[in-house]
């Protein structure tokens, strides 16, 4: 006897859907690790609150300004391969950064001090202040693409009447894996070496990169078919 699937249960979900919440999951662990990572960077390298405060306002910053032409974007090219290149730049990004405070590491206080507030800012400190600021929009502006094409991938990916089912899975793991288990261990690994979250976190990217493009199908908009399909026939 052949057992019955009904709708919405985890087995109709399918490969994409899995490969999407397996991308999703890990690099919300990346973004828990990043949630201290970076304010603890920020503070061993200035203990000006303006700065603090501009660096996190550089982050969010292309969310006002870049999520109108996101959605433009978004609306013009295949949103799995948008997601794909995103999650590839800001691995790249993060490596880099990775890298370089691993090369940069004699510049930084001992974590200790950092914590007991009696740390001195590195001496080119400058310099290091223009690459925070500067990956930080850069950061910002893959978030707002990735994130504006990721709200609209999901229905492409699971059935209507699976869309309740295959959202509260994703955001249930998505929140243990960003709040419960990336933030602790930033701090596990911060205690190691400071160049340590940073890349983790990339690799959590390059992990996630892989998985959206392995991920099969043509996820343009049906304005955007159209419109290739009208350039072909011209």
């Amino acid at each position: 006897m052949s057992e019955s699937k009904s709708p919405g249960t985890s087995r109709t979900l399918g490969k994409n859907y899995w490969r999407l919440w397996t991308a999703s999951v890990v690099s919300n662990f990346g973004d828990g690790l990043a949630l201290v990572a970076y304010p603890w960077l920020a503070s061993a390298i200035t203990r000006s609150p303006l700065h603090l405060a501009g660096i996190a306002i550089a982050t969010r910053l292309p969310w006002a300004l870049f999520s109108l032409p996101a959605g433009v974007i978004t609306d013009r090219i295949d949103r799995r391969k948008l997601i794909g290149w995103m999650d590839s730049f800001r691995f790249t990004l993060t490596l880099g950064v990775a890298i370089l405070i691993a090369f940069g590491a004699d510049s930084f206080a001992d974590p200790a001090a950092l914590a007991d507030g009696t740390a001195s800012p590195p001496s080119n400190q400058l310099w290091w202040l223009i690459m925070l600021y500067g990956s930080a929009l850069l950061f910002g502006s893959a978030e707002v693409l990735r994130d504006n094409a990721a709200q609209t991938l999901m229905p492409s990916v699971v059935a209507p009447e699976q869309l309740e089912l295959a959202n509260g899975r994703l955001g249930g793991a998505e929140m243990v894996m960003n709040m419960f288990v990336g933030l602790p261990l930033a701090g596990v690994f911060i205690a190691i070496t400071l160049s340590l979250p940073f890349f983790v976190d990339s690799l959590t990217f390059l992990v996630s990169a892989v998985l959206i493009l392995s991920i099969a199908g043509d996820f343009r908009t049906e304005k955007a078919k159209q419109k290739e399909i009208g350039r072909a026939h011209v």
